[in-house]
C-alpha cells in the first residue's frame, strides 16, 4: 500500500465513523434516549458537513479559491453519494428538484436535534438515512482501498 492510499484509507475511516456517530445520535433520539456530549458533537459535525455541501453546490455557480474549497468539494461529493441512495429509496418528486433545500432541511434537523428541540420522527429518520448512505459509501471506498481489483 502506498502513502496516498494510507491517507485515503484514514480519511475514509474517519468519514465513515463520523457518519456512524450521526446515525447513532439520530437512533437515540428516535428512541427518546438522552444525547450525550459525543452525540451533540456528531450532530454539530452533521451541520458542518451539510453547510459545506451547500457551499460546494453554490461553488459550481460562482467558483472561488480559499482554504475551504477542498472541504466544501469533499462534502458536496459525499452529499451527492448519499443523495443517490436516498433518491432510490424516496419519492423522487419530494427531493430531486429541491436538492439544496433538502440539504438545508437536513441541516436544520441536525441543529434542532442538537438544541434538544422536539421534531417529527420523519425528519430525524431522513437525517439518519442520509448519513447512513454516507457511511455506506465510505465502507465501499474503504473496501476498494483494502481490496483493489
Amino acid at each position: 500500500m502506498q502513502l496516498h492510499q494510507f491517507h485515503e484509507l484514514a480519511q475514509s475511516f474517519a468519514d465513515g465513523f463520523r457518519a456512524d456517530a450521526i446515525v447513532l445520535a439520530c437512533a437515540k433520539r428516535v428512541r427518546h434516549k438522552p444525547l450525550n456530549d459525543k452525540d451533540l458533537t456528531a450532530l454539530k459535525q452533521a451541520e458542518e458537513l451539510l453547510s459545506q455541501a451547500i457551499k460546494g453546490y453554490h461553488w459550481l455557480d460562482k467558483p472561488f479559491l480559499d482554504d475551504t474549497v477542498h472541504e466544501c468539494a469533499k462534502s458536496f461529493s459525499q452529499a451527492i453519494q448519499a443523495f443517490c441512495g436516498v433518491y432510490i429509496n424516496t419519492s423522487k418528486e419530494k427531493i430531486l428538484p429541491h436538492f439544496v433545500e433538502y440539504l438545508q432541511g437536513l441541516k436544520e434537523t441536525a441543529t434542532q436535534l442538537r438544541n434538544g428541540n422536539v421534531i417529527p420522527e420523519e425528519e430525524i429518520q431522513a437525517l439518519r438515512l442520509f448519513f447512513f448512505f454516507i457511511s455506506f459509501s465510505e465502507m465501499i471506498k474503504t473496501d476498494e482501498i483494502l481490496n483493489p481489483s
